[in-house]
């Protein structure tokens, strides 16, 4: 079976020899209007040769013939059609149910389409229909000039009527063999499915909100998918669904066994970079929106109906004289109007391109204890962590030095809590004097005062200075 989410169904049988045409189930359910061969088979090799008749109408081309059901209306009723103004439920009390109906893009009306009476009708007004004949000029809207139309269709007769009648079953058979050729295209440059037994293929119709998906099963049957506007990529994501890519780089899910469409993700970016989407199939989805790079985690349920998704961005962050500053995954603060660190990622000196600063978690921009220093030569640094009247202190002392300086920080800490300070400490230090540690106080005030342990800086007010005696026990002061 095809559903196209065209406005009939098309269902295909003898390895697709064979397709048939019909009405949509809420309307005409299981009529057949039309149908098309593969004439160059032997069991219809004879079709070639059909004429039209009182009842079909036959068109060949190629290797295909369409044959359409034929059935015309009368003088008299035709007459009643041009002059009148019609409801759905009065056309089919008057030339019976339609074949389909039919919408035009956006903002525009619907029709119906009447194939073996060769007709159309236009909506004109909210749910009333007016002949739509195939003589009205093309560079006309008919919704925005109902009395010319309407006028337009009074001077129609009956012989005008006999000669646009099988146009319209022609126009349908054209439009089969062009759908057919598109489809032989998509495939044969389609993309097989990772376990091979499926192929995807796709392409756009006459207008850009006509994209299909045409799917070939391993039994030779089609599925043909009508997936909307704009399809700028689509890839295999496991061996029964396929991630596209449409306008504004929304993601999508299609199901090649149920053709459902789900929802994965929405950038909002228009038109997506090229080969922005890649796939590690059946792990996950990358996609690549401007300065961003996106990570997509598909987590199903236990029998594949459903998942959940998780999107995690990347991107790259540059210091002012060119150098990377930051590579990871990031959030948007709304408060800065910019994208900040957040979740796994690298920062980087800015003195030194490509040597690692900090490796680990950030949250909100700041990095957290989830994670490990280095110098600028590349040895790692511990980063010490100890909360002191609800301040955090981390100490970036080299690996070698941890031991040595950990009943230090200690001792410092101690001395700090009996002063009423916050300790802070300020990585990341290229040495640290283990005889002479100097710790900065912005302001000697207690439990509000900052103190940073490392390097001595000239703006700070006060400094406490550690001393070693020939003990190795330690003394501090402050000094200003």
């Amino acid at each position: 079976m095809i559903w196209a989410e065209m406005p009939y169904v098309e269902s295909i049988y003898d390895k697709n020899n064979l397709r048939i045409y019909l009405s949509p189930a809420d309307m005409n359910q299981d009529t057949i209007f039309a149908c098309m061969v593969n004439s160059s088979t032997p069991a219809y090799e004879n079709i070639k040769s059909w004429e039209p008749t009182d009842n079909y109408d036959i068109v060949h081309s190629g290797d295909f013939t369409v044959i359409c059901n034929k059935k015309l209306i009368s003088e008299t009723t035709f007459d009643e059609l041009k002059n009148g103004l019609f409801t759905y439920d009065s056309l089919v009390e008057l030339i019976g149910t339609a074949s389909f109906q039919d919408h035009l893009h956006g903002l525009g009306p619907y029709t119906y389409e009447y194939f073996p009476q060769g007709l159309s009708f236009i909506e004109c007004e909210q749910d009333k229909y007016r002949l739509f004949p195939s003589q009205w000029p093309d560079n006309t809207s008919p919704i925005e000039n109902p009395d010319k139309l309407a006028a337009f269709n009074r001077n129609l007769t009956y012989a005008d009527y006999l000669t646009m009648q099988p146009e319209k079953r022609k126009n349908f058979a054209l439009e089969c063999f062009e759908q057919q050729k598109m489809r032989q295209e998509a495939l044969a440059q389609g993309k097989k499915s990772p376990d091979g037994k499926y192929t995807a293929g796709s392409y756009t119709g006459h207008v850009f909100w006509k994209n299909y998906i045409v799917i070939a099963s391993p039994d030779s049957s089609e599925n043909l998918i009508n997936v909307g506007d704009w399809l700028f990529d689509y890839q295999w994501f496991d061996d029964e669904n396929l991630v596209l890519v449409k306008s504004f780089s929304d993601l999508y899910l299609l199901n090649i066994k149920s053709l459902e469409i789900t929802p994965i993700a929405d950038f909002r970016i228009n038109p997506p970079e090229d080969d922005a989407l890649r796939v590690d199939p059946g792990e996950k989805i990358y996609f690549k929106s401007r300065e961003l790079d996106y990570e997509i985690t598909l987590t199903f349920d236990e029998d594949g109906s459903s998942f959940t998704t998780n999107v995690k961005a990347n991107m790259n962050m540059y210091y002012d004289n060119g150098n990377l500053q930051y590579k990871g995954e990031v959030k948007y603060d709304d408060s800065i109007g910019d994208y900040v660190p957040h979740g796994m990622g690298i920062e980087y000196y800015e003195e030194a391109n490509g040597q690692k600063r900090y490796e680990g978690k950030f949250v909100n921009g700041a990095k957290t204890t989830e994670g490990t220093w280095h110098d600028l030569q590349g040895e790692q640094l511990i980063a010490y962590f100890e909360p002191i009247y609800n301040a955090v202190v981390p100490t970036n002392i080299k690996k070698k030095d941890f031991e040595a300086m950990k009943q230090l920080l200690q001792e410092a800490q101690e001395f700090c809590k009996s002063q009423g300070l916050q300790c802070k400490m300020e990585p990341p230090f290229n040495e640290i004097d283990t005889d002479n540690l100097v710790v900065g106080i912005l302001d000697y005030e207690p439990r509000t005062s900052e103190l940073y342990i490392g390097p001595y800086a000239s703006e700070w007010i006060y400094r406490l200075q550690a001393q070693k005696d020939a003990t190795g026990k330690w003394s501090f002061m402050i000094v200003e």
